[in-house]
C-alpha cells in the first residue's frame, strides 16, 4: 500500500496544474494585500478632498439673491473652512480633525454670519461675536496642545449629568410603561457613560485605531441588545427559546450577533487587546478560511480527485497499473489516500503563502495576535492561538472539501472524463451558495431543506451553540447528512471502478 500511495503522490505533484493554481493564489494575495494599503492610505488623504469637490459642486448651483441664500452659502462655506482646518490636522483619521469638524462647524458657522450681516440666522443666539472668536480660540488651543481628555471628561460629564436626570425621573414616575422606558434610556447612557471611563482609565483618545472600533461596537451593539431585551422581554440566556411574531428565526441571528460583537469588544477593551486584525498576519490567517483560501483549496482539492482515476484511462496506463498484484479496490483506496495527503500538503502551502504575503505587508510579529470568540453555550470569551482557530475552522469546513472532492472523483470515474469531474464539481459548489440563500429565504416554510447537505455542509455556523442561518440545522443534523452523502458517493466509486470493464480502453 505503501509503495502504491507514493507513486499516487509522485503522479499528482508532476501535475502543472496544481503549481499554478498556487501561484495564481500567491499574486492573487499579493494584489489583495496592495489593494487594501493602497485602500487604506487614500481613505485617509482622499476623505476630505472629496468633501471639498462635493461642497465647491454645491456652493456653484446656489442662488445667493437672497437671505435663505446666503445663509446657505455661508454654511457650505464654512463647512468647507472646517474641513480645510481638519486636513491641516489629519483629517478623519485623526482625533484633532474629528473634534474641529464636531466642535468649531457651529461657531465658525455664526462667525461668518456676524462678519455678513446675517446674525439673525445664528445658532448661538446669546453669543456675541467676540464670545465666539474666543470660544473658537478656547478650542484651537486644547487642540494644538494635544488636551485630548479635557473634551473626553466633558462628555463624560454630559452623559453622568443625563444619567442623573433619568435617575431623578424615575423616582417620581407612576405607571410601570414609563419606568420601563426610562430604565431603558437610563441603561443606554451607562454605555456610553462606560466608554468614556474607558477611555480616561485606559488613554484611549478619540480616533485611536487600537480601541476605535471595539469601543463604537460596544456602543452600537450594546444599546441594540437592550433595546431588543426591552421590546422582547428578553436576555442573553433565553432569547433562542422566545418564541414571537415579531421576534422570528432572523431576529434572533441578529441578536446572537449583536451579543458576539458586543461581548468582543468588552473583552477587547478591558483587556487591552488592540483591535488590528484586520492588518495583521493572525487577522488574515483567521480569515482565510472559509473565505478566498477555502475557494483554492476546493479547486486544488477537485482537480487532483477528478483527474486521479479518469487521467489513467484517457492516458490508457489504467491497464498497467491493474496488473499489479493489487485488487482495485485497493488501488482506489491509495488513490484516495494519496489524494488526501496531497490536500492537505495544498493547504499548507496556502497557509504559508498568507504567512509570508501578509507578512511582508504588516510584520510577521502580528502572528501572535490572539483569536476572540464568543461560546453562546456558556456565554463566555474563548481566546485562543490563530493556528488552533485555523484547524477548527478547516475540521468545520471540511464536509464542503470532502463532499466536493468525493463527487469529482465519482463523477471522473464513471465518464473517465477529467474536465466534466471538475467542472461539475466546481458547479455544484457555487450553485450549493444559491441554494443556500433559498434555504435560508424558504427555510421556515420548506422544513425538509435543512436535510439538504449541500445547504448545511458549513459547521462553522453551528460552532459553540451558534443558531444557523438556516432554522433547525443543527450540528449532528450536518454531519450526519453530510456523512451519508460522502459515504453513498464513496460506494459508487468503488462499486464501478471495481466493476468497470477495461477491455475497450
Amino acid at each position: 500500500m505503501f509503495n502504491l500511495v507514493r507513486n499516487e503522490l509522485t503522479k499528482i505533484f508532476s501535475k502543472k496544474g496544481i503549481y499554478i493554481v498556487l501561484v495564481v493564489f500567491l499574486l492573487l494575495t499579493s494584489l489583495i494585500l496592495g489593494i487594501e494599503k493602497y485602500s487604506e492610505k487614500m481613505l485617509l488623504s482622499g476623505t476630505t478632498e472629496s468633501a471639498m469637490t462635493y461642497l465647491d459642486e454645491e456652493i456653484e448651483e446656489l442662488d445667493t439673491s437672497t437671505d435663505e441664500g446666503k445663509v446657505q452659502y455661508w454654511s457650505l462655506q464654512t463647512e468647507k473652512e472646517v474641513n480645510q482646518l481638519a486636513k491641516e490636522y489629519g483629517g478623519y483619521s485623526t482625533w484633532q480633525g474629528e473634534k474641529i469638524l464636531n466642535e468649531i462647524w457651529a461657531i465658525k458657522m455664526d462667525m461668518n454670519l456676524y462678519e455678513n450681516e446675517l446674525e439673525e440666522f445664528a445658532i448661538y443666539t446669546t453669543y456675541s461675536k467676540e464670545e465666539l472668536q474666543k470660544e473658537y480660540d478656547k478650542i484651537m488651543e486644547r487642540i494644538n496642545k494635544g488636551d485630548w481628555k479635557s473634551f473626553l471628561q466633558e462628555d463624560l460629564k454630559e452623559a453622568q449629568d443625563q444619567i442623573s436626570l433619568a435617575e431623578d425621573a424615575l423616582k417620581v414616575a407612576k405607571d410601570d410603561e414609563t419606568r420601563k422606558e426610562i430604565n431603558k434610556n437610563l441603561e443606554i447612557l451607562k454605555i456610553e457613560e462606560q466608554c468614556n471611563k474607558w477611555r480616561l482609565e485606559k488613554e484611549i483618545p478619540y480616533r485611536d485605531e487600537r480601541y476605535e472600533s471595539a469601543l463604537n461596537t460596544y456602543s452600537v451593539y450594546g444599546t441594540f441588545l437592550i433595546e431588543n431585551n426591552y421590546k422582547y422581554n428578553i436576555n442573553e440566556n433565553n432569547y433562542k427559546e422566545k418564541v414571537s411574531d415579531e421576534f422570528d428565526y432572523n431576529a434572533k441571528i441578529q441578536y446572537q450577533t449583536a451579543l458576539e460583537d458586543f461581548n468582543i469588544a468588552k473583552y477587547r477593551i478591558e483587556n487591552e487587546i488592540p483591535d488590528l486584525s484586520y492588518q495583521s498576519v493572525s487577522g488574515a490567517i483567521e480569515s482565510l478560511i472559509p473565505n478566498i483560501g477555502l475557494l483554492f483549496i476546493i479547486i486544488i482539492s477537485v482537480m487532483i480527485t477528478g483527474t486521479i482515476v479518469s487521467e489513467e484511462f484517457n492516458k490508457s496506463t489504467i491497464k498497467l497499473l491493474l496488473i499489479r498484484p493489487y485488487t482495485r479496490r485497493k488501488i482506489l483506496l491509495s488513490k484516495i489516500i494519496a489524494s488526501i495527503i496531497a490536500t492537505l500538503i495544498a493547504i499548507v502551502c496556502i497557509v504559508l503563502i498568507q504567512i509570508v504575503v501578509s507578512g511582508i505587508g504588516y510584520g510577521f510579529d502580528t502572528i501572535n495576535m490572539p483569536v476572540i470568540k464568543y461560546n453562546f453555550n456558556t456565554n463566555s470569551i474563548i481566546e485562543m492561538n490563530v493556528f488552533v482557530w485555523l484547524i477548527i475552522n478547516l475540521l468545520s469546513v471540511s464536509p464542503i472539501i470532502i463532499i466536493l472532492s468525493t463527487l469529482a472523483l465519482t463523477i471522473g470515474t464513471l465518464s473517465t472524463n477529467s474536465a466534466s469531474a471538475i467542472t461539475l464539481s466546481i458547479l455544484t459548489y457555487m450553485g450549493a451558495n444559491i441554494l443556500k440563500q433559498i434555504a435560508i429565504y424558504y427555510g421556515t416554510k420548506i422544513k425538509w431543506l435543512k436535510y439538504i447537505p449541500f445547504v448545511n455542509w458549513d459547521l462553522t455556523e453551528c460552532l459553540y451553540g451558534r443558531l444557523s442561518q438556516i432554522q433547525g440545522v443543527t450540528l449532528p443534523i450536518a454531519i450526519l447528512t453530510c456523512s451519508i452523502l460522502s459515504i453513498g458517493l464513496l460506494v459508487i466509486t468503488f462499486e464501478n471502478f471495481a466493476r468497470k470493464n477495461i477491455k475497450n480502453v
